[in-house]
C-alpha cells in the first residue's frame, strides 16, 4: 500500500472515533502520535494535499471536517405544486394550535453561585468546544483567535459587569509564548478595561502535565543565539523560557471534550438546576392542560370560515 493510500485509510479510521467534527489539524496530530507520519510542516502540508484528493473523490468525506473560516448559510424556500394552497393553510393553522401550547421557560443559570468563563485561544477549535457544552448551560464561552479586541471586551462586559456571583476562568490553548500571552493580555484587559477580577483563574489545558504524560508532539522552539520574535522576548522578560512548544489541537478531542465538561459540571450546582427544571415541567403541565380545554371550546367551522 502507498503512502498516500495508508494515509488517507488511517484518517477514515481516526474519523470514525469521533462524535464530532475535527479539523484537519486535529486528524494530523492523531496520525503523528501514531508514528504515521512525521511531525513538521512539509508532512502537514502533504497530508492536507492527500485529504484535498480524497474529498475530490468522495465528497460524504467532507462532512467529517470542521472549517471555521468558511460557512453556507441557505434561506432557500420549497415551491408548492401539487397541494392547495388554502388547505396547506388550514392544516398548517390547526396543527400550529394543537402543537404549541404556551410554555414558561427559567433561566438555567438562575439560583447558581458561579459562572463558569472559559477562554478558548483557537477559533478552528470552537466546534469541538461547542459539541462538548451541548448539554451544559450557565457558561461563558470566549473564542479568542488571537489578542482580545475591544470589541469583544465590550461583548463580556455585557454579560458580567455587575455580576454579584463568584466568576471562574479556566484556560484552555496552545503551550507556546503567543498562547500563554494572549491568556495574560485577556486577563489583564478584564481588570483593567472591565474591572472584572476572576475569583478562580486556572489553566486547564495545555499543562506540561498532559504534555508528558499523553506524549504529545513537542516542536522545539527557535535555538538561542538565532533571532528570537517578540513574544519570546517578553516571556524571557518574565523569567520564563520554553524548550519547545505544543499545540492544543494534539491533545485527543475526546480527553478535550472531557477536561471542558468537567470545568462546567464541577461548578455548577446540579440540585439547584433540577429543581428549576422540575418545576418548569410542573408549570407547563398546568398550562397545557389550561391550552387543552380552551381548545375545546372553539368552533371549528367558525374558524376556518374565518380564515377563508
Amino acid at each position: 500500500m502507498k503512502k498516500y493510500e495508508m494515509l488517507e485509510q488511517r484518517t477514515r479510521e481516526i474519523l470514525q472515533q469521533y462524535t464530532m467534527k475535527l479539523t484537519i489539524r486535529q486528524v494530523y496530530y492523531r496520525l503523528v502520535s501514531a508514528q504515521d507520519i512525521e511531525n513538521n510542516k512539509s508532512q502537514y502540508t502533504y497530508f492536507d494535499k492527500i485529504l484535498t484528493r480524497a474529498r475530490e473523490k468522495d465528497i460524504t468525506l467532507a462532512r467529517y471536517f470542521e472549517d471555521k473560516t468558511r460557512q453556507v448559510i441557505s434561506e432557500a424556500g420549497q415551491d408548492i405544486f401539487q397541494e392547495d394552497l388554502f388547505s396547506k393553510m388550514i392544516s398548517d393553522t390547526l396543527e400550529k394550535i394543537v402543537t404549541c401550547p404556551p410554555r414558561i421557560s427559567y433561566s438555567p443559570n438562575n439560583f447558581q453561585k458561579n459562572i463558569v468563563v472559559i477562554f478558548l485561544e483557537k477559533r478552528a477549535l470552537e466546534n469541538v468546544f461547542l459539541e462538548a457544552l451541548r448539554e451544559y448551560c450557565g457558561y461563558v464561552l470566549i473564542t479568542a483567535g488571537g489578542f482580545s479586541s475591544f470589541t469583544q471586551m465590550y461583548e463580556l462586559s455585557r454579560r458580567l459587569l455587575d455580576e454579584k456571583r463568584k466568576i471562574k476562568l479556566f484556560c484552555f490553548g496552545d503551550y507556546d509564548d503567543s498562547g500563554i500571552l494572549i491568556r495574560q493580555s485577556f486577563i489583564s484587559q478584564c481588570s483593567t478595561h472591565l474591572g472584572i477580577e476572576f475569583d478562580e483563574i486556572k489553566d486547564i489545558a495545555l499543562t506540561q502535565e498532559q504534555i508528558e504524560g499523553y506524549n504529545l508532539p513537542q516542536n522545539p522552539t527557535i535555538k538561542r543565539g538565532k533571532k528570537k520574535n517578540t513574544h519570546t522576548l517578553c516571556l524571557e522578560n518574565q523569567g520564563k523560557n520554553l524548550d519547545y512548544f505544543v499545540e492544543l489541537d494534539a491533545l485527543d478531542p475526546n480527553i478535550l471534550s472531557e477536561l471542558i465538561k468537567k470545568c462546567v459540571s464541577d461548578n455548577f450546582d446540579w440540585k439547584v438546576y433540577n429543581l428549576m427544571t422540575a418545576v418548569e415541567e410542573i408549570r407547563n403541565r398546568r398550562l397545557k392542560k389550561a391550552y387543552l380545554r380552551s381548545l375545546k371550546k372553539i368552533d371549528i367551522d367558525k374558524l376556518i370560515f374565518d380564515l377563508s
